[in-house]
């Protein structure tokens, strides 16, 4: 399979979860535990895993990499607001306060 197919295999995972679970819209750690926990199998199959064969096989490369699901999100959100947290609707107002009053 190509990088650019497993992207697009990210990328759906990725959204499927921003879009069932709001949560996840604003805590990166949240988002990357659940899209783990999907890709390992579910709970069952997770919990039946030590933390050493966990860390064992992520460093073998069977779990995809955080920084590509945090780029994922990052770009979801990008495109469509509706998938945006309620952080980020904060910061945005935040900003817009400090442009009104010139700092």
């Amino acid at each position: 399979m190509s990088l650019f197919e497993q992207m697009k295999e990210i990328k759906v995972l990725v959204k499927h979860l921003l879009e069932k679970h709001p949560h996840l819209r604003d805590n990166d750690y949240r988002l990357v535990a659940t899209f783990l926990l999907y890709e390992g199998g579910g709970r069952e199959s997770m919990d039946k895993m030590t933390a050493s064969e966990f860390l064992q096989q992520y460093a073998d490369g069977k779990y995809t990499n955080f920084e590509s699901i945090r780029r994922v999100r990052q770009k979801l959100q990008e495109e469509f607001p509706e998938l945006r947290g309620e952080k980020w609707i904060q910061r945005k107002k935040k900003g817009n306060n400090y442009n009104k009053e010139g700092l």
